[in-house]
């Protein structure tokens, strides 16, 4: 299978944001105006444009046209026949600026983004998140690398489960990815800003 991605920036100005709101749909509007933060706002109305966008082919109007669903378990998709699958994850940590990352596929996929930080209470964390295999690899690694090895298996878990359609309702507990996560899989997913 063929996996279409794009990284983009997500800017935070008022025009592009105007832009990005016009290609919404109603409910997706709405959903915009119950976001409390602005850089939340961006968001989502920049991310669901860049879909249309990117999925639809035809440019702004056909993109306008190009509706957007969720699924019983809240994955978006789009319900015309033979419309690609698609996934979305956006980040941002201020300073650096707010990305967004969409994956493409003919079938359901996941894609996850994080941007890499020292993770507070990272013991807790990983006890909510990582099987013990991965708990016991994380506890053997170097003090100064367990953030980000951490991250690597949160956003490999997160596209899994984006993928499945299940979010984190599903247990990530239950995927394991051994020892170390393989480095091509790994790679296909995760992307280290």
């Amino acid at each position: 299978m063929t996996v279409r991605l794009l990284l983009f920036p997500i800017p935070s100005d008022a025009e592009t944001y105007q832009l990005a709101h016009r290609l919404l749909s109603p409910a997706e509007q709405a959903r915009c105006a119950r976001l409390i933060a602005p850089r939340a706002r961006c968001s989502h109305a920049i991310g669901r444009a860049i879909v249309r966008l990117s999925c639809a082919g035809g440019g702004v109007p056909a993109a306008q046209d190009w509706p957007i669903v969720e699924e019983a378990g809240g994955k978006p998709y789009c319900p015309l026949p033979g419309a690609p699958r698609f996934n979305l994850s956006h980040t941002g940590d201020g300073d650096a600026g707010a990305y967004g990352f969409l994956a493409v596929a003919a079938k359901p996929v996941g894609v996850d983004l994080e941007v890499a930080r020292p993770i507070a209470e990272l013991p807790g964390m990983a006890a909510m998140v990582l099987s013990e295999t991965e708990r016991a690899s994380l506890l053997a690694a170097p003090v100064a690398h367990r953030s980000r090895l951490f991250l690597r298996l949160w956003t490999l878990k997160e596209a899994v489960l984006k993928a499945a359609g299940t979010g984190f309702r599903g247990d990530p507990r239950a995927i394991d990815f051994g020892a170390a996560p393989a480095a091509p899989l790994s790679n296909a997913v995760v992307h280290t800003l």
